[in-house]
């Protein structure tokens, strides 16, 4: 595996939230000289999902864009895109990046530093906090776990008694 970081999108009809999601990744702040890809996986879309990608990764001024991948995965399902996304990935280092996911702008740095540091660190996982247009209900907070939202552990650092991490923003070793 060649070091860098392969991000995964996994999509199904995603046209509607993808430039966001595609938007926050063009953020993200990385030395120039660590090779990072995006790969989407077009899940069985029936909708412009591919169409609109490519459109905004084209539209996009950066100087440290990286390449828009896609791949095609027609059986149905998270888990078989996410193995089709892991086949493509050419990158020691995979973040799955759902299309809805926003990661903060040095989300790829500090993963790739995490997994960096320790080679025994198999999986990281991510805080994540919901964004929405209208006023977040009370009732959401105390269930928010159940939206792949909030804290993973009552503080950051080891989480190995966790029996679960959240797919959304997981970062794992592509040689494992």
């Amino acid at each position: 595996m060649n070091p860098g970081i392969s991000v995964i999108i996994c999509c199904y009809n995603s046209g509607n939230k993808l430039i966001s999601t595609l938007n926050h990744l063009s953020r993200q702040e990385l030395p120039a000289d660590l090779p990072w890809e995006i790969i989407l996986v077009d899940n069985c879309c029936t909708d412009d999902t591919v169409s609109i990608a490519k459109q905004t990764w084209e539209s996009i001024l950066s100087s440290n864009k990286p390449s828009l991948i896609i791949t095609e995965e027609k059986k149905a399902g998270l888990s078989h895109a996410r193995k089709a996304g892991i086949y493509k990935a050419k990158h020691e280092i995979i973040c799955f990046c759902d299309d809805d996911n926003w990661l903060q702008k040095d989300y790829l740095q500090i993963a790739y530093d995490t997994m960096n540091s320790d080679q025994e660190i198999g999986v990281l996982g991510g805080q994540g906090i919901a964004i929405s247009d209208l006023p977040i209900p009370e009732w959401f907070y105390p269930i928010q776990e159940n939206y792949a939202c909030g804290p993973l552990g009552k503080q950051s650092g080891d989480i190995s008694n966790k029996t679960w991490i959240w797919g959304a923003g997981m970062v794992l070793r592509n040689s494992y």
